[in-house]
């Protein structure tokens, strides 16, 4: 299900939509929520990042019957009738504008009340479980060969929560995926080469097992890029 920030505007979004409504002859509101954070692990470094994909916001499309309008917020106001009227005023066409519009087709707005939910588990793995595992991958890159000076273990996560209101539909969708990268710098004498072997799924368990499964390709890999020639 949809994260409570969006389910507590849900209604407001409603009541948007049907006071815009008495303007547009068509208003839609897609809010979404989006958390995604950074875990990483290297010889010397770790951290916890908030990446810049994190998102939280609404955009309003609506349709006069000339042409369409958006308006983006990162709330919505619950008064209402005052937040209408306002982007009623900041949306409004300029006179010269307005007489060169080109009718775009209407979009459709048929009834449909649809929830999308997609399994996670990210609820149960906290930063703590996170940088713990990293750094067990970390530790265990270096330790398959002399030859590496450096390691890393990157784990990306996403949580998507979105809604999309109008006079006519209510959609969820809350969804979530992981990326997990194994990342080993090898050097001989002075050359030196990186590689990166990586795990991906909706579930942290799955990248959680698939990674460690990696490290050895992962040192082959490195391995044969030391010994690789340049083409000609």
């Amino acid at each position: 299900m949809v994260d409570g920030f969006l389910s507590s505007r849900t209604e407001l979004c409603r009541k948007l939509a049907a006071s815009l409504g008495k303007d547009f002859s068509y208003v839609s509101i897609l809010g979404c929520d989006v958390r995604s954070s950074a875990v990483r692990a290297g010889k010397n470094t770790t951290s916890v990042d908030e990446l810049p994909e994190t998102d939280r916001g609404f955009v309003i499309k609506m349709h006069d019957g000339k042409c369409f309008y958006e308006y983006s917020l990162d709330d919505i106001d619950p008064e209402i009738e005052e937040l209408a009227a306002k982007i009623i005023k900041e949306t409004r066409l300029y006179p010269a504008l307005a007489g060169r519009c080109i009718a775009p087709e209407a979009l459709e707005d048929a009834p449909l009340d649809r929830d999308y939910e997609r399994e996670t588990d990210l609820a149960e793995y906290d930063d703590s479980a996170l940088l713990g595992f990293a750094r067990s991958v970390k530790d265990e890159i270096l330790a398959r060969d002399e030859r590496i000076v450096n390691a890393m273990c990157l784990i990306r996560k996403m949580e998507v929560s979105k809604i999309f209101i109008s006079a006519n539909r209510r959609l969820t969708q809350h969804y979530a995926y992981v990326n997990g990268y194994a990342v080993a710098v090898m050097r001989d004498g002075d050359r030196m080469v990186q590689a990166r072997e990586c795990a991906d799924s909706h579930l942290m368990k799955n990248v959680m097992e698939l990674l460690p499964g990696k490290i050895g390709r992962l040192t082959e890999k490195a391995s044969r890029l030391l010994a690789a020639k340049p083409i000609k």
